[in-house]
């Protein structure tokens, strides 16, 4: 009789733990305010720390035991959206406004074909012999490409931020590894970047090992400078990664670049307040395979 009573009270204690559990664990699904599409890969982050994402269902799920004041969910389509905590025990759906970046139509008269240039390092031949394994990212600094024009005579626009990887293949079960992108513009007396393109670092994410990724930013209407531009990538705090799995930082990929090309690297070192070139960009041996697609304008 004793044992079937503490049988009884573990079988209580199990449920009431799974009801508190419940109780405490929200799951909420992100739509298109336009036309209730689903909204994956958006960053979620509470009170400016990045916990999750949204699945490719529109899924996340978040602790409303843990401590925060405000949720927010950013993604590089959509308007940034906050509700404060005591709100969003009352959310099940969350509809997602676009933002509002499109270009006024254009009528096109000509009939040819605009020209398009995918533009990376020119890679050595060095290249044939490196494995296929992306390069590890440093958690606390900014990560600096420098994309020279040197399509002259023409004007054109950015239609695309490349990021390639070195994998020949892409592997759908890789993390979906988060970070910031932005661009800035090039100081024309010391080569070193500028000045941010974009107010806010745009929220973007891509799989391990992905074998190309396209980050389309024409509708930001954006000229391709005579000078260059500078592609910047940053990480979010490191424990968010660790969380997911990483056990190693995340990583990017990365080319042995050849003598010809005029890509270079940079990184910025909050100590120092400072970019700085790697030696490995000085002595011409690799370079981070960023890149830009571009498009006649």
């Amino acid at each position: 009789m004793e044992h079937i009573k503490v049988t009884f009270v573990i079988i209580l204690s199990v449920i009431a733990n799974q009801i508190g559990f419940a109780q405490n664990s929200k799951n909420i699904r992100l739509l298109s305010l336009k036309d209730s599409t689903s909204i994956d890969f958006a960053h979620i982050f509470l009170d400016e720390k990045l916990i999750t994402y949204s699945d490719e269902s529109g899924y996340f799920k978040v602790q409303l035991k843990n401590d925060f004041n405000i949720l927010k969910i950013e993604h590089l389509t959509y308007e940034t959206f906050k509700v404060v905590k005591s709100e969003l025990k009352k959310q099940e759906v969350i509809f997602m406004k676009e933002k509002n970046n499109s270009l006024e139509e254009v009528v096109i008269s000509v009939k040819k074909k605009p020209k398009k240039h995918i533009l990376l390092p020119e890679k050595s031949y060095k290249e044939l012999f490196m494995k296929g394994l992306d390069v590890r990212f440093p958690y606390s600094l900014k990560n600096a490409v420098y994309v020279p024009n040197e399509l002259k005579g023409e004007n054109y626009k950015i239609r695309n931020i490349v990021f390639q990887s070195r994998k020949g293949f892409d592997n759908p079960k890789g993390k979906y590894i988060p970070f910031k992108l932005n661009l800035m513009t090039v100081d024309t007396v010391t080569f070193l970047p500028k000045k941010n393109i974009f107010e806010k670092d745009l929220p973007v994410g891509k799989k391990e090992n992905q074998k190309i990724l396209k980050i389309d930013v024409s509708e930001y209407n954006l000229d391709f400078p005579e000078e260059g531009i500078f592609i910047v990538v940053s990480l979010y705090d490191k424990d968010y990664y660790l969380s997911k799995g990483f056990t190693d930082r995340p990583g990017f990929g990365q080319t042995q670049i050849s003598n010809n090309s005029n890509f270079f690297e940079l990184f910025w070192y909050p100590s120092k307040n400072r970019w700085e070139e790697p030696l490995y960009s000085k002595e011409r041996i690799q370079c981070r395979n960023f890149g830009i697609e571009v498009v006649e304008k």
